[in-house]
């Protein structure tokens, strides 16, 4: 089973469990329970996890995200946007899936909990595409989803990342490098039951930033816009280093 979990991305959640999920739509065409108008364009390779443990369970999820899109270019209703509370004509949309698969030979549970960042320039939204219907998270719902993982199936989930106010008059498609201080953390992994022993983050739109409470640095994924170099501003002043490949991580 797998739960991934939002503060941007955590996916049972915490009002309501939706831990009987089935998947909805997926990127690469398959059919499934959604009732959103369309799936999510989220055609881009962004980040990969793989988690193991001590006891031979691993898994590897597989994050893609599209491009921020204003809600008149994407597949997203707005009736959607009301539970979020923002502005439609404001806000980008950035179309996401997670693709998980079990690595291991026997079926395993694992938690994923991303949480959202305390340097984040403002408040992000999730929209999950929930079989029981797409549905708008505040963060501080910490919303997760529930997946069964099976070796050799790969499980999709839909979501979509909505980010307030991104749009201005003078960037109707947002400010690359504000846009970039959105990040989400990486995600916090548990299999059956405990938490993994290895936990390696990677991909194009992964950053490793500052020094954290364990001494290592912080690990961002960046929905959108260019790769900070900094994040957190003069609060925080993180400095990033991306984190292209396995070995960089």
């Amino acid at each position: 089973m797998l739960v991934c979990s939002c503060s941007v991305l955590s996916l049972t959640s915490c009002g309501a469990s939706v831990g009987s999920a089935t998947q909805d739509a997926s990127r690469d065409g398959q059919s499934g329970v959604t009732t959103t108008t369309a799936v999510p364009t989220a055609v881009a390779e962004a980040a990969t996890i793989d988690a193991s443990d001590s006891g031979g369970d691993a898994i590897q999820t597989i994050v893609y995200f599209g491009d921020a899109e204003s809600l008149s270019q994407s597949n997203i209703s707005s009736s959607l946007l009301d539970g979020c509370g923002v502005d439609p004509s404001r806000a980008l949309i950035v179309a996401g899936e997670l693709q998980t698969t079990d690595k291991s030979s026997l079926s395993v549970e694992t938690d994923e909990t991303i949480q959202y960042s305390a340097i984040d320039p403002g408040t992000m939204y999730f929209v999950l595409g929930l079989s029981a219907g797409a549905q708008c998270e505040a963060p501080d719902d910490n919303p997760n989803v529930s997946f069964t993982v099976s070796p050799g199936t790969p499980n999709n989930f839909d979501f979509w990342i909505v980010l307030p106010d991104a749009i201005t008059p003078d960037y109707p498609r947002g400010n690359s490098t504000e846009l970039g201080q959105w990040v989400v953390e990486a995600p916090q992994v548990s299999l059956e039951g405990n938490a993994a022993d290895t936990t390696t983050v990677f991909g194009p739109r992964v950053v490793a930033c500052g020094q954290g409470i364990s001494g290592e640095p912080d690990v961002y994924l960046v929905p959108a816009g260019a790769l900070p170099q900094v994040v957190g501003g003069d609060l925080y002043g993180q400095q990033c280093t991306p984190q292209p490949t396995a070995s960089d991580s």
